[in-house]
């Protein structure tokens, strides 16, 4: 499949890809947080976090970005709020917006206009992480682990207000989620010995039942639904130096086809129309933003 590079990092690479306003945003991984738009490829800011550019989405005509290491989120590059720790997920939910933020143990914020934020999950003391917040099956999910006690779980709400955690895999970190027909789809990474561990794989349910292994990668980041199917992102390992990353396709009927980048981790993907953008990070440097097209009738044979 033909990828074209549409930008390249000046650090290691992009940790998070959005489209907003007819143009697809790119943040990177750096102490600068720089973020770039296409087309054209140009820099838009630089929101100098501490980290990396974690995660951004677009939301009532705003673009919203999550950031690492001091926990800051950005509304149009404006500073909103701070939680002094590490931000992960944004996610819309029963007309709010909701953020998720960790170190060491999780809180998830909500607001109504994306200007005021309140908590409602507020640190416990225990060693939790939401990595991802999605909405499924009217209820709100904040995806992630428990450091301490090495088991993926979520915490789950009905009304965005009462949240309750729930334990589901032992030996998992779960790092992505995306709700899909009716099902609740989550990447995860096992983690053993204090160690990221292949292969990286996709459970589904409830239970989450594992439907898919990558036995060459140990860390299962973003997971997207893309027309009839899903798109998946998979790393070699965090600050990997070598080896390639991977974006897997399923299909409606259920094939997964594996589509190689040459940076080890790709991070990040986002959709407009059959059009994907996949976003990599390589630990020496240069990751990249990638165009690639998806029609629709590959998503379903």
């Amino acid at each position: 499949m033909k990828k074209k590079v549409i930008g390249t990092s000046r650090a290691q690479g992009f940790f998070s890809v959005a489209k907003h306003g007819g143009k697809i945003f790119g943040g990177e991984y750096s102490r600068e947080g720089r973020v770039y738009s296409y087309e054209p490829w140009q820099k838009v800011t630089q929101l100098n976090p501490g980290e990396s550019v974690y995660k951004m989405l677009s939301w009532k005509g705003n673009i919203y970005a999550n950031t690492e290491n001091r926990g800051t989120l950005f509304r149009n590059w404006g500073k909103v709020m701070s939680d002094k720790k590490w931000g992960f997920g944004i996610c819309p939910f029963k007309g709010a917006l909701y953020a998720s933020f960790s170190k060491p143990s999780a809180s998830i914020w909500k607001s109504a206009d994306g200007k005021s934020w309140v908590p409602c999950v507020v640190p416990d003391g225990e060693s939790k992480t939401v990595r991802v917040l999605v909405e499924h099956d009217g209820k709100l999910y904040g995806v992630g682990f428990d450091y301490k006690r090495g088991i993926g779980g979520w915490y789950v709400s009905r009304d965005g207000v009462s949240f309750e955690w729930h334990d589901k895999e032992p030996g998992k970190r779960f790092l992505g989620a995306c709700s899909h027909m009716g099902q609740l789809y989550i990447s995860m990474s096992p983690y053993i010995g204090g160690k990221r561990v292949p292969p990286a794989q996709v459970g589904v349910g409830g239970n989450v039942k594992t439907i898919k292994k990558d036995h060459d990668r140990a860390v299962g980041l973003t997971i997207i639904p893309h027309h009839f199917g899903l798109l998946w992102c998979v790393m070699v390992n965090w600050r990997a130096s070598s080896g390639e990353g991977a974006l897997w396709l399923k299909t409606l009927i259920g094939r997964w086809r594996k589509i190689k980048f040459p940076e080890p981790e790709v991070k990040d993907v986002c959709t407009d129309g059959d059009k994907v953008y996949v976003a990599t990070r390589h630990e020496r440097g240069h990751g990249k933003i990638y165009e690639l097209k998806i029609p629709m009738w590959e998503t379903i044979f």
